[in-house]
């Protein structure tokens, strides 16, 4: 080949590897253009047998709608493992797009200033429109220091289911609106009893089965009485005062004095594995729970008759409200997309999802007066004692950052103090105090 037809050769093939390289560069691109074009938004959800489908019938719903970008779910784990999760994700600035979270998970998070502080958001039309339809006060839960961070999906809270059979058999009138804890513990003492070797309790203590400073029976009653864990700018822990030392004994005697509930060597033997969990054995008369056990104790086939009363009180009538909510991460690149997924899930469309599939209440108070609602597992008796108490629910305390490691420390002085240990209540109460003023920053 000679010198011309080389040059003209190597012309050719830098044309030619120029070519492959623009073929190759607009593949490139276009590839990218079609992955971006199917980006999705990442909605964190709890794992377990009950809540991934149905988050994922959720997310079906709202890709039918065909919206720019669709939704998938993203279900690690559940309980404890879920929130070491966030933790660990939030830690290396790796969170999803949205976030399903309790009080005390947004309370970290946005300490960490990872999600999205919400004020701006909430004061759009679109938003303030769906805010008008909640139950009144339901933002007021979430409020942090006067700011926003997580928009309300779900509400509920709590009543006493009571074994119908077990009253009856132990000639127990059931409760009655109005009735006071004083009836419940009477109540609790005469199905408190032991037969052919068998023995039967009153009551069995929700959260390890024992009281302490998380126990729904005790922040119940502080509320009924106008009290509260903390001075309202949480600087102070007030449950040693004079007042707050008569509920938090009256609670304790429950266990230590009178015996009606359980202790941790008869949960080990009352069949914990029964459909139905401790109640579902038919050795207890009364437990506290939200409108979920209700879906429990149906599905799982309880062979008692059971029904729900409304909560004993105290000065007067009160329920905690509690919320699950959903949390936009900073690190989301479809903020207006994961918007709209959250617009159509607090909304009326996601809400009506919620109202049809599950036992949790709705945040849309209307549609607690739906027939879908009251219609419920066909126990509208049940369904309109908890719409009722929803009716008078104010917010749980306040929540600060390192209160996980407080309460841990206050359960555990509880503990010994239930099991018979050198400490008096007051002392109890006092090195409980003092704990606070450690973990309270």
């Amino acid at each position: 080949m000679n010198t011309q037809n080389k040059k003209t050769f190597g012309t050719i093939r830098q044309l030619i590897f120029s070519f492959l390289a623009l073929g190759i560069t607009i593949s490139v691109i276009g590839c990218g253009t079609a992955k971006k074009n199917q980006q999705t938004i990442q909605l964190m959800w709890w794992g377990d047998t009950y809540n991934k489908p149905f988050a994922e019938r959720l997310a079906r719903h709202y890709n039918k709608t065909k919206p720019s970008v669709p939704v998938e779910v993203y279900a690690p784990a559940q309980g404890q493992a879920y929130r070491d999760k966030i933790v660990t994700l939030a830690a290396g600035d790796m969170l999803p797009d949205i976030l399903l979270v309790v009080k005390p998970d947004v309370n970290d998070l946005a300490h960490r200033n990872t999600i999205y502080e919400i004020s701006s958001f909430l004061d759009r039309d679109d938003f303030r429109q769906i805010r008008e339809q909640f139950w009144p006060g339901l933002m007021d839960d979430i409020s942090l220091n006067g700011k926003y961070y997580g928009f309300p999906l779900w509400t509920w809270t709590v009543g006493i289911y009571y074994n119908s059979e077990l009253f009856t058999r132990h000639g127990v009138t059931p409760p009655q609106e109005g009735w006071h804890w004083n009836d419940f513990l009477n109540m609790a003492k005469k199905m408190t009893i032991t037969e052919n070797k068998l023995k039967t309790f009153g009551t069995a203590i929700l959260g390890g089965n024992q009281m302490h400073l998380q126990n729904i029976i005790l922040r119940i009653m502080f509320k009924q009485n106008d009290l509260n864990y903390f001075s309202e700018d949480m600087s102070k822990c007030l449950i040693n005062t004079p007042e707050s030392k008569t509920i938090v004994d009256w609670a304790c005697r429950l266990q230590k004095v009178h015996g009606v509930t359980m202790n941790a060597s008869d949960l080990q033997n009352a069949g914990e594995g029964t459909p139905g969990g401790i109640f579902g054995t038919g050795r207890v008369g009364m437990v506290i729970g939200g409108r979920d056990q209700a879906d429990v104790f149906t599905k799982t086939g309880i062979s008692f008759n059971w029904d729900v009363a409304p909560l004993p009180i105290w000065q007067k009538e009160a329920y905690i409200r509690y919320n699950v909510y959903l949390v936009v991460s900073k690190k989301t690149k479809n903020l207006e997309g994961a918007l709209d997924f959250i617009k159509y899930a607090i909304g009326e469309p996601g809400q009506r999802v919620i109202t049809l599939s599950r036992s949790d209440v709705t945040v849309r108070r209307k549609l607690a007066y739906s027939d879908d609602f009251i219609n419920f597992l066909n126990r509208p008796a049940v369904n309109t004692v908890f719409r009722s108490a929803l009716e008078k629910a104010v917010p749980d305390f306040n929540t600060f950052r390192n209160e996980k490691e407080f309460y841990e420390r206050a359960k555990n002085r509880f503990e010994e103090y239930l099991q018979g240990s050198k400490y008096t209540l007051d002392q109890v109460l006092f090195e409980t105090v003092k704990d606070y003023q450690q973990f309270k920053d």
